[in-house]
């Protein structure tokens, strides 16, 4: 008797037997650049992130960034966060580097004070 491919799947998802997801390649570096560009919303008055950015970063990237049971993931987001200096320089940094055109991962964050301008994540 043979069994469905999906049956299968099910019965070693409920097992425990495979990881509900995987993280792409890149995930300490998309969770350093996520969380500085939090740190820097936080730090910088005139940086901000829209709502729901995320929300869609997580889905883009297949992870959650901020995922408080992995402690990996906890580490380099707080490492990321304690090392920002939260200077004009470094302000002005995470605009170029996190802005709408930004250099490292365009569209993190955008100005506060461009009155209607969005760049959705």
């Amino acid at each position: 008797m043979r069994v469905p491919a999906i049956a299968l799947f099910v019965a070693a998802l409920t097992c425990g037997c495979l990881p509900a997801y995987a993280k792409p390649a890149n995930w300490k570096q998309l969770t350093k650049d996520f969380c500085t560009a939090v740190q820097a919303m936080g730090d910088c008055k005139n940086v901000t992130m829209r709502i729901g950015t995320e929300e869609s970063f997580n889905t883009k990237h297949g992870f959650q960034v901020r995922d408080r049971e992995d402690d990996d993931t906890r580490t380099i987001c707080m490492n990321a966060m304690v090392a920002f200096k939260g200077s004009p320089a470094s302000c002005a940094k995470a605009l170029e580097d996190y802005g709408c055109q930004g250099k490292k991962h365009p569209k993190l964050l955008m100005e506060a004070q461009r009155s209607g301008a969005t760049c959705p994540y």
